[in-house]
């Protein structure tokens, strides 16, 4: 699955074993980042992914832009200088990770994994191994620190979205608790006190795209897989997202502040097909995915109609033609869904019970009779 991480001028495509730094300030500016040989961790008794699945599972880049991290399907955790084809060091995580992402003053990484952990990695001292920050009890899915970094946002499989002291994270704030299953709806916290302050419900929007039906089967859940955001101005934010199964991009325009805050469906951007990613940020929307003409199409964000347009920006244009020459980069790439491994499988143990108390019952009757 290819995955896009951006920053400042820095862009990151990532797919497979692959990694291009793309630098959008200037036109034709692209690097390569290589990925150190595949070695297994020395004190690890966990089976490492074969070589066949070896690749990149987790990526991120500074608020500078001046650091990118990759995480692999073998627990490397490898970090670089931006445009340089070579890692300032290599380390290993523990277990395989969710996700990865820089502090705000980029002097650490904080690594969230599959087994619900998360890991700090010390981006100024190259030579020491992660800390354990804290711990839950299901896998980890996302993690965010603060900007003023006091506090460490953690979201896992169960629900559960934990607010923890940073960095002694055993210090727990809040919980955000506001879904029981699979994301169908935006909601915005006040994640401080765990109070929701907005919601906007997808499905509303989903009418003319799909006929819904509300039920328990999960074939027809209509989850959020993918949204990103970005802030206009002082008052102002863009948010996007997909949903599954439906090749169309929400664009909402969320204006106001903690006290009020409204949104408005400005545009839905009808796409060829399901995206792979979509990344918003210094007003642009990259949009990657399976595609006859291109794989990678940025949208620029017009302050007049309030809503996304055709790129025209040169040295956008020649960065993003770059990465759709690069056919061979994609080949491989299958659309893969992991949302069937997250749901909850829910056994009816009552019948099973009742179907074996018939079966004792009938073979005790069937032993008396045989006595008479």
């Amino acid at each position: 699955m290819a995955k896009l991480f951006g920053q400042k001028s820095c862009v990151v495509v990532t797919c497979g074993l692959s990694a291009i730094a793309l630098d959008t300030s200037c036109q034709n500016k692209n690097t390569n980042l290589v990925l150190p040989e595949e070695v297994k961790p020395k004190e690890n008794n966990e089976a490492v992914e074969s070589s066949t699945n070896y690749q990149i599972v987790a990526a991120d880049i500074s608020i500078s832009g001046k650091y990118i991290v990759v995480c692999t399907s073998n627990k490397q955790l490898i970090l670089w200088e931006s445009f340089n084809s070579f890692p300032l060091s290599t380390r290993f995580s523990s277990r395989i990770a969710s996700k990865v992402k820089f502090t705000p003053s980029e002097k650490a990484v904080i690594l969230a994994d599959k087994s619900g952990d998360a890991y700090e990695f010390s981006v100024t001292s190259l030579d020491l191994e992660g800390k354990l920050l804290l711990g839950h009890l299901s896998m980890l899915l996302d993690v965010l620190v603060t900007p003023d970094e006091r506090f460490v946002i953690t979201c896992d499989r169960d629900e559960k979205i934990r607010v923890s002291c940073y960095p002694n994270a055993y210090n727990i704030q809040s919980y955000c608790l506001g879904h029981k299953e699979f994301v169908t709806s935006i909601l915005f916290w006040n994640y401080k006190s765990g109070v929701e302050v907005h919601k906007i419900d997808s499905s509303m929007d989903l009418s003319p795209y799909v006929d819904i039906k509300v039920n328990k089967d999960e074939d027809n859940n209509l989850p959020i897989v993918l949204a990103t955001c970005c802030n206009i101005d002082s008052v102002s934010s863009i948010v996007c997202c997909c949903v599954s199964n439906i090749q169309v991009c929400f664009v909402y325009l969320i204006s106001g502040n903690l006290k009020s805050i409204s949104h408005e469906l400005t545009q839905t951007i009808k796409l060829d097909n399901e995206p792979w990613d979509i990344l918003c940020f210094d007003k642009h929307l990259w949009v990657i995915g399976p595609s006859v003409n291109e794989f990678l199409h940025v949208f620029d964000w017009d302050i007049n109609t309030c809503q996304f347009k055709n790129c025209v920006e040169e040295n956008i244009l020649s960065v993003v033609s770059s990465v759709n020459n690069k056919e061979s980069l994609f080949k491989d790439v299958s659309p893969t869904c992991v949302l069937t491994l997250l749901y909850k499988r829910k056994f009816d143990n009552v019948q099973e019970y009742q179907n074996r108390k018939k079966q004792r019952l009938a073979n005790s009757k069937s032993t008396y009779e045989d006595l008479d």
